[in-house]
């Protein structure tokens, strides 16, 4: 009983610590593409999280590593709280993620595209909350981050960065709905170019990588919340042993990172799977 009782407790504590903890990870990615170096940091699922006072902790982990350029992969926000708080006029919420975005535009430009949470507050009960989604991502440009929400830029050294938002059917529970190639109304084009595809789920890596980017980002699902070796648990879509949760995938030429992200959400579980940031 008090073995059992001491691994309860080992196991809670274990739990607790990852809860508040985070890391860096770090990817080497190589192109004749690209006509000159450059350091990304990517970062997806924060989910209203702060670690430290005005997530203070982060951003200097953030500021230490020195990056070129910020990509956000999504889900700053959880979908009811937003809602709950913009229906009462009580946007302090919003505040704090915006005063976060502005203190990283001051260490580089920071890109982003919206997660299975913002398409949410955009869409559920026939849009009854898209004037809070509206006002989120009104706010969001405001902090001089560059929405790239079904839409490309360009930045130095050749390369090409496209944000896709996958449809929110693809983010049903239990969904077994595949993304076709004939589905993705991005414009991506231009041979020679280092393409970036910057979107937040990395379930249909196989219709992305016949797209022919060279790079593409993902978070959502977490690291699978549970790691044994280098496979996830499970899905936030409550998929048992998900394809790709984690880590560096390649198909067609195509290069995948996907992070753990910087937070959970609705199951607090994280074992042998710490939050993270990535530098790439």
């Amino acid at each position: 009983m008090a073995i059992v009782l001491a691994i309860m407790v080992f196991l809670l504590a274990y739990s607790c610590y990852l809860n508040v903890t985070f890391r860096k990870k770090e990817y080497n990615v190589t192109s004749k593409k690209v006509t000159c170096n450059y350091k990304i940091l990517f970062l997806s699922d924060l989910h209203m999280k702060a670690y430290g006072k005005k997530n203070n902790r982060l951003l200097k982990k953030i500021k230490q590593a020195e990056p070129d350029y910020i990509l956000i992969g999504g889900d700053l926000i959880i979908t009811y709280p937003a809602a709950y708080y913009g229906v009462r006029n009580q946007y302090q919420w919003l505040d704090e993620i915006c005063d976060f975005l502005t203190q990283l535009n001051k260490i580089c430009k920071v890109y982003y595209v919206d997660g299975n949470h913002e398409i949410n507050l955009r869409t559920a009960l026939d849009g009854a909350y898209r004037k809070i989604y509206e006002r989120y991502i009104f706010e969001v440009e405001r902090t001089g981050t560059i929405v790239l929400n079904d839409d490309m830029c360009r930045l130095p050294g050749n390369t090409l960065v496209y944000g896709y938002i996958e449809p929110i059917e693809l983010y049903a529970k239990r969904n077994r709905c595949q993304l076709d190639k004939a589905d993705i109304k991005l414009d991506i084009g231009e041979d020679g170019q280092f393409k970036i595809l910057l979107t937040h789920n990395p379930e249909h890596f196989d219709t992305f990588s016949e797209l022919k980017v060279d790079l593409v980002l993902c978070g959502h699902v977490h690291g699978g919340m549970i790691r044994i070796g280098n496979r996830g648990i499970i899905s936030p879509s409550y998929r048992l042993m998900p394809k790709y949760c984690y880590g560096l995938y390649k198909k067609n030429k195509t290069i995948m990172i996907v992070t753990s992200g910087l937070n959970m959400h609705t199951i607090p579980i994280r074992w042998l799977n710490p939050a993270e940031y990535v530098i790439i």
